[in-house]
């Protein structure tokens, strides 16, 4: 229901000289495109605004809808439709992209360290398992276990410790997506993060998949040194002083 009045660029000659074309124009819905910018647009009809700047019969711009915004060409485009300017969507909001790029090569990096974390630590308990274990391994080794057999009793360990480590992380990070999701525990100010009023959550199984078998990967592959370690271990040095 407000009114406002809206200027033109283009003007009309008056006996007073050149004035911008004025059109006052009345409220009548707020919109919501949440992705930014809509604080300073607005939409008119488009009779209204060709007047507005006399551009009778004339538009100029073009808005094209997609199937698919992921495969668009920007260069096949501007080749499909030369002596026009081309933008596509992601070129329009560029900005936010980088951003968003930067913001994704942060994160990669701290959960880095912290992958590397709990790798030097599985590789430190277990290496602190076998110190522990010198003299039962070689009692076991003095009674006929082989070097395979030590093996495999660490290695079935560290994959205990791998299966336990990845299926407790994989449903804690469920959970907290689903309790995300679900409640409003992390507001986002308006203004700041245009594109939700809350943290979106979207959960892609093919990553988390991927991730998942990483993280065992990983857990398998340290467990190798100190196994080999524990197959190593001499019986008569740890049991001459027994």
């Amino acid at each position: 229901g407000d009114e406002l009045d809206v200027i033109s660029t283009t003007q009309r000659i008056t006996p007073i000289g050149p004035v911008p074309l004025i059109k006052r124009f009345r409220l009548t819905g707020v919109f919501e495109t949440g992705l930014g910018g809509d604080e300073v647009t607005a939409y008119v009809d488009l009779g209204i605004a060709q007047k507005l700047y006399r551009l009778q019969g004339v538009v100029s711009g073009v808005s094209l809808r997609v199937r698919d915004p992921q495969e668009i060409d920007g260069g096949a485009l501007r080749a499909a439709l030369p002596g026009y300017n081309v933008r596509t969507w992601a070129e329009v909001n560029r900005n936010i992209f980088q951003v968003m790029r930067l913001e994704k090569i942060g994160v990669f990096l701290i959960l880095t360290l912290i992958i590397l974390v709990a790798f030097f630590n599985i590789i430190a308990s277990l290496v602190m398992l076998v110190l522990e274990k010198r003299k039962a391994i070689a009692v076991l080794k003095s009674l006929g276990a082989s070097n395979a057999m030590v093996r495999r009793v660490f290695f079935m360990q560290g994959v205990w410790i791998g299966v336990v480590g990845t299926l407790a992380g994989l449903g804690l990070g469920l959970l907290g997506c689903w309790v995300l999701a679900r409640y409003n525990l992390i507001p986002l100010p308006e203004g700041v993060f245009p594109l939700a009023k809350r943290l979106p959550v979207r959960i892609e199984w093919r990553d988390l998949l991927l991730i998942t078998g990483c993280s065992f990967g990983i857990c398998l592959l340290v467990t190798l040194y100190p196994a080999s370690a524990a197959a190593r271990t001499q019986p008569v040095e740890n049991l001459r002083n027994e």
